[in-house]
C-alpha cells in the first residue's frame, strides 16, 4: 500500500514540461519533406503498398485512477511521431498497421528529467473521398495504448486499449496534413486494483505518403 500511495504521488505532483526545440523539429521535418514534393498527379496511384510517415505537435488531457480515487493532472503539449505500413486494396481506401507516439519530458521521481512517451498502435483504416492525389481523407485506428519512459531503466511501462479517430486533407501528391483524436487507458495491476492513467490527446501533423 505504501507503494502504491508512493506512486500515485509521484505521478500527481508531476510538472509537465514541453521543449521550445520540439516546434523547430516539426518545422525543419515540413521544410526537408517540401524538397523531396513531387509535382501534384491526376493519375490513381495509390493502390498497392504504403509506407507512411509524420510529424506535428499534440496536446494531452491525462487523468489517473486508481480504485474510486481519480485525479486529473496538468494539461501537456507533446511532438507526435507516426508510422504507417500497409496496403492498398484500392486507390480510395487504405489498410495498415499505425503507431502514433507522443514524446513529452517530464521530471522523475528522483528530480531528473526523462523522455516519456504516450503512444496509441493497431489496426488502422483510411479512406479518400476521391482516387486522385488531391483529396479529402478520414481514418480510424483500433488497438493498444502504453505510457512509459523508453529510455529509463527504473520507470516501469503501463499497457492498456487504444483508439484513433481522424482526418486530413491531401494537398499534393504523397502530401497530406492530418487531424486525430487519441485516447487511451494504459495501466498497471497493483494489490487491490489497477491503476490507470486515462489520456485523451488532440494532434495535428504533416505526413508523408510513399506509394
Amino acid at each position: 500500500m505504501y507503494y502504491t500511495v508512493n506512486k500515485l504521488r509521484y505521478f500527481f505532483t508531476k510538472d509537465y514540461i514541453m521543449h521550445k526545440h520540439y516546434f523547430s523539429i516539426i518545422i525543419l521535418f515540413g521544410l526537408g519533406l517540401s524538397l523531396f514534393a513531387q509535382s501534384s498527379s491526376n493519375e490513381p496511384v495509390r493502390k498497392g503498398f504504403v509506407v507512411g510517415i509524420g510529424i506535428g505537435g499534440s496536446y494531452l488531457v491525462p487523468k489517473y485512477k486508481y480504485g474510486e480515487i481519480s485525479r486529473s493532472l496538468d494539461n501537456d503539449f507533446a511532438i507526435i511521431s507516426n508510422v504507417k505500413i500497409g496496403f492498398a486494396p484500392s486507390d480510395q481506401l487504405m489498410i495498415y498497421w499505425s503507431s502514433n507516439i507522443n514524446w513529452h519530458e517530464l521530471e522523475k521521481q528522483n528530480g531528473n528529467e526523462a523522455t516519456f512517451i504516450f503512444s496509441q498502435a493497431g489496426l488502422g483504416v483510411s479512406f479518400f473521398l476521391r482516387p486522385e492525389p488531391v483529396t479529402p481523407y478520414v481514418s480510424v485506428g483500433f488497438g493498444y495504448s502504453s505510457f512509459g519512459a523508453p529510455f529509463e531503466n527504473d520507470v516501469d511501462p503501463f499497457y492498456g486499449l487504444g483508439f484513433c479517430i481522424g482526418g486530413g486533407h491531401e494537398f499534393a501528391k504523397h502530401f497530406a496534413v492530418q487531424a486525430d483524436l487519441i485516447w487511451g487507458n494504459p495501466g498497471m495491476d497493483e494489490v487491490n486494483d489497477r491503476l490507470k492513467r486515462n489520456t485523451l490527446g488532440v494532434a495535428l501533423s504533416i505526413n508523408y505518403l510513399f506509394y
